[in-house]
């Protein structure tokens, strides 16, 4: 998981995480191939907690929202594509230290914001047209 969350900066599933991950790990610590990484519901949110500590890591919550927010707000003023202002606030999260939320939640806030500030500019043109 730590592996995992360091490259992908979000958690993933345990069934999700490359097999070659867990074999090089095993490798690694000397550990029999049949040796399976075993979650139950209480000890894989310890080790993400831990994880989020030891890596000086927020987990996604209001704060979080609010840097995406911010930033994709700032980027729509000068960007229109959503791929760009998902990167931008994945690039703003990252650089403040927060867990990733899903892309889904991104990619809906993006379009929601964008769509935002278009009605806005729109808005503005309108009402300085002339009949």
């Amino acid at each position: 998981m730590l592996k995992s969350f360091q490259r992908l900066g979000y958690f993933p599933p345990p069934k999700d995480i490359p097999v070659e991950i867990m074999i090089h790990i095993r490798t690694c610590l000397n550990l029999s191939a049949s040796v399976e990484p075993n979650y139950n519901s209480k000890s894989i949110y310890r080790h993400q907690k831990a994880i989020r500590d030891y890596l000086n890591v927020r987990p996604y919550g209001k704060e979080a929202l609010h840097i995406a927010t911010t930033s994709i707000y700032k980027a729509t003023q000068v960007m229109d594509n959503p791929a760009d202002l998902i990167n931008v606030s994945i690039e703003i999260l990252i650089k403040e230290r927060c867990e990733l939320p899903a892309f889904s939640t991104l990619d809906r806030l993006a379009r929601r914001i964008r769509t935002l500030v278009n009605h806005q500019l729109f808005n503005s043109v309108f009402s300085k047209l002339t009949p």
